[in-house]
């Protein structure tokens, strides 16, 4: 489960929110199944909009937190250094693949997307072909298709498109 705010600094405030986000992300490491935070920073600083990416292993820890008086207190302490309400998103698995601000190109997000599953595979069948290869085909490609898609969205991904962000979000010249 993803969970994405996007927040719109209000002028003048953006040290005091960064200090604010740096102790909230420091804190949320120890939420229950939170399984990372992203932060992507304002490009634009006439619009200081930040998107703060909390990814949680299931559901019901996702609601835990968002019901916590923890969250409220986080969210009571930052109301002065944003303007308006926070818009929040809850996303679950692939979906969230390619959805910060802006999209990149679609053929930019199947090359991630093929690449990073080409080297799944061939980690996966490199360790264990051979054990695959007595399996019937059916489920050989059952085991291949399973372990390379929840390996794609759970591991690698999120580290993926941080490598590659220059190249992804790049705008044509």
């Amino acid at each position: 489960m993803t969970f994405i705010i996007k927040r719109l600094v209000r002028r003048g405030q953006e040290d005091r929110f960064e200090a604010w986000l740096d102790a909230f992300t420091g804190k949320a490491t120890g939420l229950q199944g939170l399984l990372g935070v992203d932060v992507i920073r304002p490009s634009d600083p006439a619009r200081p909009e930040y998107v703060v990416i909390c990814r949680f292993d299931r559901y019901a820890n996702l609601r835990e937190w968002e019901e916590s008086s923890e969250r409220r207190k986080w969210l009571e302490q930052s109301r002065d250094l944003i303007e308006g309400e926070p818009q929040v998103e809850r996303t679950a698995g692939l979906e969230f693949w390619f959805t910060p601000a802006s999209r990149p190109p679609k053929h930019k997000m199947a090359f991630l997307v093929i690449g990073s599953l080409y080297c799944v595979l061939m980690v996966f069948q490199l360790i264990f072909g051979p054990w695959l290869r007595t399996l019937p085909h059916p489920i050989h490609t059952l085991v291949l298709v399973v372990v390379s898609v929840v390996s794609v969205d759970y591991l690698l991904v999120g580290a993926v498109t941080r490598l590659f962000s220059g190249w992804l979000y790049r705008q044509a010249a």
